[in-house]
């Protein structure tokens, strides 16, 4: 996963439900991967394609998706699939959301167009309950195409984004 305006070129790990009947989360040793949740389509295709990654952890500090409050409307995102299609999204918006308020039918309800949702934590920290929300940011597939061969062997990052330029 591409985003160029926040500077991450995540690889991405399957996770599925945890014990609580939760979305699973990337492992927390592993805080620059992005976990594409496997009862979400598949990017591209139409309906709603989840995709979780850690704001921050006790083994790095920022991770993945430090910066992902700071997107905004008509940046992109892109996924490159398995199979070497280049999924294109078009940022739609974000909003913040209490974790025990969470919008289910804006995140995982159905759609006619294929969509992509991005989600992390966010609000304050509390040492015994963690963060208090999610930072969950819209948006739609706009074009697709096939990896050209500098995207394929373009490297993927394994440390925090780098926006110390800004």
């Amino acid at each position: 996963m591409d985003i160029p305006a926040i500077d991450v070129a995540a690889p991405i790990y399957f996770v599925g439900d945890a014990s609580d009947g939760t979305i699973d989360v990337p492992p927390t040793n592993r805080p620059y991967l992005a976990g594409w949740y496997n009862k979400s389509v598949t990017p591209g295709q139409k309906g709603r394609t989840v995709i979780l990654g850690h704001l921050d952890s006790n083994y790095s500090g920022p991770a993945v998706f430090y910066y992902l409050g700071a997107l905004k409307r008509g940046q992109t995102v892109t996924v490159t699939r398995q199979d070497g299609i280049v999924v294109v999204y078009q940022i739609d918006g974000s909003s913040i959301q209490p974790k025990n308020k969470l919008p289910a039918e804006q995140i995982y309800g159905p759609s006619e167009r294929s969509e992509l949702r991005l989600i992390t934590c966010g609000g304050s920290y509390d040492k015994k309950t963690g963060w208090s929300d999610n930072i969950i940011v819209y948006a739609h597939m706009v074009s697709w195409h096939k990896a050209t061969p500098a995207e394929a062997r373009r490297p993927l990052r394994h440390d925090t984004p780098d926006r110390s330029g800004e």
